[in-house]
């Protein structure tokens, strides 16, 4: 139910906290939800500044100098979604030790000093999409392509090791593609190149929704699906639901876009006030 709280006039209070929700790139409109719902929460609690700054593309590089802004303006709290685990290491590291309030959200980087992260289980969600297509195929042997995004994203990795621990043995992966910077026009190129290299395809799982969100018509891949490839993907935004409709799209595996934002917002908010969190928040994984 949308929006998640109830709108409150905000409260005068003499302290305002800084926030900023950084996104893997401002190119990736998956991630326009948790700016709305980061914004809503922040108005709510009424003694928070929000802001939410990101890098022109899904990159590591541009995403560390958005951090080290943030850094050098003394924000409060930052709550970031990272590109890659080992390059946002440092600067969340040397956040937290200038007193700065950061989690993760939707990818993580674990062997950082984060508190939190807030986000699906990957590797579950990665299993989730292979257990639908091991019950679309019925124990018939097949071959499954799998598509996933760029190769440092840690959210991505599990998801693709989720999927290949509970694939069928009936079930052989052919391919693992990868998209550098989660580029949508490179996901486009492999899938339509896919589904013409392997004709005899059961499934493709692919691991981020990315061609979903563009008005590409996807000509061989709309002849494949008529002709009975099944193919599942990840995120239920509303951009994909046509796809799901015109049944191009078997199945579409999701998460909690608004609460990137608001439960982000809430959950720094929280951590700056001394309240104490699990080092994972655990978000659910529904199915469209």
């Amino acid at each position: 139910v949308w929006p998640r709280g109830t709108m409150a006039a905000p409260v005068l209070i003499s302290k305002k906290y800084r926030i900023a929700i950084v996104p893997k790139g401002l190119d990736n409109l998956v991630f326009n939800t948790a700016n709305w719902g980061g914004a809503w929460r922040a108005k709510e609690l009424g003694d928070v500044d929000f802001t939410y700054p990101g890098s022109a593309v899904s990159d590591a590089a541009p995403q560390v100098t958005v951090m080290d802004g943030l850094i050098a303006a003394g924000y409060d709290g930052i709550g970031i979604s990272c590109n890659a685990p080992a390059p946002l290491q440092q600067p969340i590291d040397y956040a937290i030790k200038k007193g700065i309030t950061v989690i993760t959200w939707d990818s993580d980087s674990p062997k950082s000093k984060r508190p939190v992260f807030y986000g699906v289980d990957g590797y579950a969600c990665g299993q989730l999409e292979s257990k639908l297509v091991n019950g679309w195929a019925a124990g018939k042997p097949g071959k499954v392509w799998v598509l996933s995004g760029d190769p440092g994203a840690d959210n991505l990795n599990l998801r693709v090791k989720g999927v290949k621990n509970a694939l069928a043995k009936n079930l052989t992966i052919v391919e693992t593609a990868y998209a550098a910077n989660d580029s949508t026009q490179i996901c486009i190129q492999d899938i339509e190149l896919a589904v013409t290299k392997y004709p005899d395809l059961t499934a493709m799982i692919w691991v981020g929704g990315w061609p979903l969100f563009t008005n590409a018509k996807l000509p061989n891949l709309t002849k494949a699906t008529k002709a009975g490839l099944k193919v599942v993907s990840f995120d239920y935004l509303a951009p994909e639901l046509p796809w799901v409709q015109r049944g191009q799209i078997e199945a579409l595996v999701g998460q909690d876009y608004w609460g990137w934002g608001y439960e982000s917002v809430q959950i720094i908010h929280e951590l700056l006030k001394g309240k104490k969190f699990p080092a994972f928040v655990p978000q659910a994984s529904p199915v469209v």
